[in-house]
This record gives C-alpha cells, sequence and structure tokens, in this order.
C-alpha cells in the first residue's frame, strides 16, 4: 500500500511515462486503422493520468508533510527562531544522547538557541531524508550539512533520528536524537571530536 501511494501521491512519474506511452501507441493505431475506440482509449488514458496529477498535486501525504516541517526547520534555524522551532517539537519531546543524557524539550531548545547563537548559521541543506510512517508515528534519519560563519568550521554534516507523532495540529516531533556529527574544514588539526 505504502508503494502505490508514494507511486500515485509523492512521486507520480512512472505514471506519466507508462501513461505516454500508451497514448502515442493508441493514437499510432488510431491513425494506421481509424478506429473512434482507440482515440477513445488514448483520452481515457490521457484522462487518468492527469486525474493522477491533479491529486498528487492536492493532496499531501504524511510523509510529504513531514519533509514540509523539516524544510520550515531548517529556515528558521537559519533565521535563528527558536519559537518558531518550539512549535515543531512536541510537549514531550526529549532529546537522546546529548553528552550521555536524555535532556527535555527545554533543554533542548536551550541547547539548539545556544548551538545557533555560537556558530551563525548561514544555511541547513539536506543531504537525505529518509522517513517511514506507521499510523499516527514516524521515525526520519535526516543528514544534513550546516554551514556557519565560523572560519575554524565552516560547515558540519549531521546526521539525526527523529521520532515524530501526529497530534491533532499536524505532525510534532517526539524524539531527537544525534547519530553523528562531523565537522568538516580544510584545516581540522586543532579539533578533538568529543568521545
Amino acid at each position: 500500500m505504502d508503494t502505490v501511494k508514494h507511486v500515485l501521491l509523492e512521486s507520480p512519474w512512472a505514471v506519466y511515462v507508462v501513461a505516454s506511452v500508451v497514448v502515442i501507441v493508441l493514437l499510432g493505431l488510431w491513425v494506421k486503422y481509424r478506429r473512434h475506440k482507440l482515440l477513445w482509449r488514448a483520452l481515457v488514458v490521457a484522462a487518468v493520468a492527469a486525474g493522477v496529477g491533479l491529486l498528487a498535486h492536492f493532496v499531501d501525504t504524511d510523509r510529504e508533510k513531514i519533509a514540509m516541517s523539516l524544510a520550515r526547520m531548517a529556515r528558521d534555524v537559519k533565521a535563528g527562531r527558536m519559537a518558531a522551532i518550539k512549535e515543531t517539537l512536541d510537549e514531550e519531546c526529549r532529546g537522546l544522547k546529548f553528552s550521555g543524557v536524555t535532556i527535555s524539550k527545554a533543554q533542548l531548545l536551550l541547547f539548539g538557541g545556544m548551538a545557533i547563537g555560537d556558530s551563525k548559521i548561514t544555511l541547513v541543506s539536506f543531504l537525505r531524508v529518509d522517513t517511514d510512517t506507521d499510523g499516527d508515528k514516524a521515525t526520519s534519519e535526516v543528514a544534513t550539512n550546516i554551514f556557519t560563519n565560523n572560519p575554524e568550521i565552516p560547515r558540519v554534516v549531521v546526521v539525526w533520528k527523529l521520532q515524530w507523532i501526529k497530534r491533532p495540529e499536524g505532525w510534532r516531533i517526539l524524539q531527537v536524537e544525534i547519530i553523528d556529527s562531523t565537522p568538516q574544514s580544510d584545516d581540522l588539526k586543532n579539533f578533538k571530536k568529543p568521545s
């Protein structure tokens, strides 16, 4: 079912390609034989493809809603808007493995605010986003490129694992875990990665 939803709503290009080939074949046969059934079938196939396109455009799947939340958070991080980020975190949100301990939502926001303030983040881009949904829960593994104006460490690649929960107001992050954080610089001689 997830594959069908993905093909029809999130990435309908395969439907467009198959429908285009079928329409071209049917039109070619219609030109050769002049049977109106062939023309009608071509029109039906084109209409179905158009319907799939409209459906994909107007229906946002849970995975797409989570992707939109991530994009909004990236913009908020760049702009230093911690209050806006707070809206995406569930009231029960926890951070795991931050210096070996679990931290609360308030501590997570404080930690994030300090990191944003100290680093002067200029851009957050996504290298990879993999999200699996299961009813009202979802898990995302997100690899980000975080660019700063800090000349010592201009870029950090961070891999996050996010647990989401669907609330009436939308998808909220229930758990944040940093899987890996690697500074990227030409000169890392003085950098020591915490163990």
